[in-house]
């Protein structure tokens, strides 16, 4: 229905808007791109479409045109709070910015920080982090992402902290989580079994050696 209007009224630049959006969303970045590229060019001020752009070539690591973007929305609107978000996440990717990234984090951990800033800064850390060395960062985005996420979203979420737990070797939190996620229409099934399979198995082999080590202290007993 979007994209029949849209056809009938290309001047409408809300709709462009959300269609490049949609677009971007369900895998097609780069109709979303050339689709927004016209409307700014036909609308120069039009500071979503800007943004968005940045957003978007950002996204795909064109860094240059999302620089470029970013800079053009700022001159149109100063104060627009989802331009400044992205400029955190593009300052944060192009180098090791621990400011830009502090920063993100704070916003991605405050509850009164509005949504869709939550979600991109969070999206962005669990991304960059690396779960083994920071697990208790990654645990802690994890969790934030269960608080707005929905349907799912949310199922792939508590997924991948499942995930984290296994790696962990905090088999008892994951197994639920995992046992649960099993009936999800959703996931792949293989998938979640495959990782509840994991978590028996690596809990196993922490197990065994133990057990093989006392099994030889009551040999050496007996021996004795």
């Amino acid at each position: 229905k979007v994209a029949q209007y849209q056809q009938l009224h290309p001047e409408d630049v809300g709709i462009q808007f959300l269609l490049a959006r949609y677009l971007w969303r369900y895998g097609n970045i780069e109709g979303g791109i050339e689709l927004l590229e016209r409307v700014v060019r036909e609308h120069p001020d039009f500071a979503s479409g800007l943004v968005l752009l940045g957003a978007m070539h950002r996204e795909r690591s064109s860094l240059t045109p999302a620089r470029d973007y970013l800079a053009r929305a700022l001159k149109v609107s100063p104060d627009n709070l989802w331009r400044n978000i992205n400029q955190l996440l593009l300052q944060a990717q192009l180098d090791t910015n621990d400011a830009a990234r502090a920063q993100l984090l704070e916003i991605a951990l405050a509850k009164q920080a509005p949504p869709f800033a939550r979600s991109s800064a969070t999206d962005f850390l669990l991304r960059s982090i690396d779960p083994i060395a920071k697990g208790a960062e990654y645990e802690s985005l994890l969790r934030t992402k269960l608080e707005y996420d929905e349907g799912h979203y949310r199922e792939e979420t508590l997924f991948n902290l499942a995930r984290f737990y296994v790696y962990s070797e905090r088999h008892s939190e994951a197994r639920p989580i995992l046992q649960q996620l099993l009936q999800s229409p959703n996931l792949d099934r293989d998938q979640v079994a495959a990782e509840l399979a994991e978590s028996y198995l690596r809990e196993a082999a922490h197990i065994a050696p133990s057990i093989t080590a006392a099994n030889q202290a009551l040999v050496e007993q007996a021996r004795q």
